[in-house]
């Protein structure tokens, strides 16, 4: 408050019309008494004057002017005024102080002229004959119509100066006392008045700042209460306001944040001014760091800058797809619009990443392409030793046989990759009939350790099975599982030569369950691993094809581990083997 100008000013203002008003009326006051004081002495003067002019009068008629001399002294001894007898002329008959004949004629003194002429009359001047302040009065002697001189009658007012001198400080006192408590009830008044208004400045300066919060209080019912309370109504709304909008652009940056899609925004200078966190790992640059820098040192790409500068020119929305080297390899779709209704303009990226889709798409071609050429190629076969042996070769004992054999397997190949198609197509579409039971790992691994160790010993590869453990279950379907089990440990005997290794192993990790398949075989190089489970993906194709395999039984053993809960890996290192690592929670 005592810094407040709200306060200052209004109470400076007051001080100084108090204290006018005390210099006021402390002069009417001073003016009034002497003029009080000087009314009384002219009635004593009066009286003193009205007292002699009858023996004055008498004196002057009977030319005994000798005779008013002592009357003059002794009246004046007696009143202590001075008495000066004036004729009409001027000329100073008698003076109770001075010499009358030293004195100068007194017919143009104020009081003397105004006696002659009305009867009367009274004047205050500085006396040269005695050196001081005298208040005079004088009487006319004689009629109107026949003056024949005045009596004049004067006392100093310095008694009376006194007088007001004390009566002056007496009031100044008094004023200065009253002047000191109006300061104080105009302190409590002016801070009382105030108050309200320096809440609502403090409020309203608080709101330009953003704190919407505080509010005054106020109990009166004036108008300066009802704008505070206007702008109480007012803070609550702002709040409200400002909640809401922070709550809305939370909500906003929170739904931006969590898209898979890229947000850029760019103002017309070509400057970033957002990016949420796809954006940022799609073009590898950070928030804040970045923000604020012109978009091609941050987006090194020509056909996005391009596309920029003709929506800023055009207003136009327009769409490219462009690829970002990498690594790794993308494709994204972006989407560059205007900003509409904003003051600043600018444009907005949105961008999808598309490298997914068209990854989907290559497989797609690739899927098609393989399995047009891994069902044409034993269905040639087929169809050259069949119009083999129609040519005649039926009745070659020698080697009919061996053509029927071999229609035979290139059938059993046909068959083989329509049924892993078929098993591949139901478990990637999730209608698969499995039947899910808790099933022992142990003894199940067992089995196909034996199902597949006559195989092995035909290969002269040495088949293992290593338990770290004696009972552990999992929740998967059988018929699943081996296919998962065949599928593995067939590999690692084809691709394993004789006198190689192949090891089962069972372990347990907290609540996972994991399956090794680790063979000494040919392994697999960096190169290939990341396509491994892929369909139709073969290391070695023409090895691949010389040991039956359709190139789908990875991808199978890939979809069936997710369907089961659980998933697999490689560690491979060409040359030394190949590890898969199946892991699946166990119940």
């Amino acid at each position: 408050m005592w810094t407040s100008r709200l306060f200052w000013r209004p109470f400076v203002l007051f001080v100084l019309l108090i204290v006018i008003s005390g210099v006021i009326a402390h002069s009417m006051m001073s003016m009034l008494q002497r003029q009080q004081l000087i009314d009384q002495l002219d009635l004593r003067l009066k009286s003193i004057a009205m007292a002699l002019r009858p023996q004055v009068s008498e004196y002057i008629s009977a030319r005994l002017e000798d005779e008013i001399e002592p009357l003059v002294e002794e009246v004046s001894n007696r009143t202590d005024a001075r008495i000066t007898i004036v004729e009409l002329d001027g000329l100073v008959v008698a003076d109770s102080h001075r010499d009358p004949k030293t004195m100068e004629p007194h017919d143009r003194r104020m009081e003397i002229l105004s006696a002659i002429k009305s009867g009367e009359g009274k004047s205050e001047r500085h006396s040269d004959t005695l050196d001081m302040d005298m208040r005079y009065f004088a009487v006319r002697i004689g009629q109107q119509s026949n003056p024949v001189g005045t009596v004049r009658v004067a006392l100093p007012t310095s008694e009376i100066d006194d007088q007001v001198s004390r009566i002056q400080y007496s009031i100044a006192r008094l004023i200065g006392i009253v002047t000191a408590g109006g300061v104080l009830i105009c302190m409590i008044l002016v801070a009382w008045m105030t108050r309200p208004l320096t809440s609502l400045v403090n409020e309203t300066r608080e709101l330009t700042m953003g704190q919407l919060g505080e509010t005054v209080n106020l109990t009166g019912g004036n108008e300066i209460d009802e704008l505070g309370r206007t702008l109480n109504e007012l803070s609550r709304e702002l709040s409200s306001r400002m909640a809401m909008l922070e709550d809305n652009r939370g909500q906003l940056l929170a739904t931006l944040e969590g898209m898979d899609e890229g947000v850029v925004s760019i103002d017309v200078d070509e400057r970033i001014r957002f990016a949420n966190d796809a954006a940022c790992k799609m073009f590898e640059f950070s928030v804040p760091d970045d923000v604020g820098r012109p978009v091609w040192e941050v987006i090194r790409n020509q056909i996005i800058e391009t596309t920029i500068v003709d929506v800023l020119s055009s207003g136009e929305t327009q769409r490219v797809e462009i690829e970002l080297l990498g690594p790794p390899q993308r494709y994204l779709s972006t989407t560059v619009s205007a900003v509409p209704g904003t003051s600043d303009g600018g444009v907005i990226l949105v961008l999808h990443d598309i490298t997914d889709l068209r990854r989907l798409e290559n497989m797609r071609r690739e899927f098609v392409a393989n399995v047009s050429h891994e069902l044409k190629t034993p269905l040639a076969s087929i169809q050259a030793y069949s119009e083999t042996l129609l040519s005649g070769a039926l009745d070659d004992e020698q080697n009919n046989e061996g053509f029927v054999q071999r229609i035979v397997e290139q059938a059993e190949r046909l068959s083989a990759l329509i049924q892993d198609l078929l098993s591949l197509a139901r478990v990637e579409a999730g209608n698969h009939p499995f039947e899910f039971v808790d099933l022992n790992l142990v003894s199940f691994l067992q089995e196909c350790i034996e199902y597949h160790k006559s195989r092995a010993q035909k290969r002269e590869v040495e088949l293992g099975l290593m338990l770290r453990t004696q009972d552990v279950s999992a929740h998967v379907d059988p018929e699943g599982m081996r296919q998962i089990m065949d599928n593995l440990i067939d590999n690692a005997i084809k691709y394993t030569p004789a006198g190689g290794s192949v090891d089962v192993e069972l372990d347990v990790d907290g609540d996972d369950v994991h399956i090794v398949v680790r063979d000494s075989g040919i392994g697999i190089s960096q190169i290939h691993i990341e396509r491994i489970f892929e369909r139709f993906y073969r290391v070695d194709k023409a090895r691949s094809r010389e040991l039956g395999g359709t190139g789908l039984g990875l991808a199978i053993v890939k979809h069936l581990a997710g369907a089961f809960g659980g998933s697999v890996e490689v560690e491979s290192t060409a040359g030394q083997g190949t590890s898969f690592i199946v892991r699946l929670p166990q119940c």
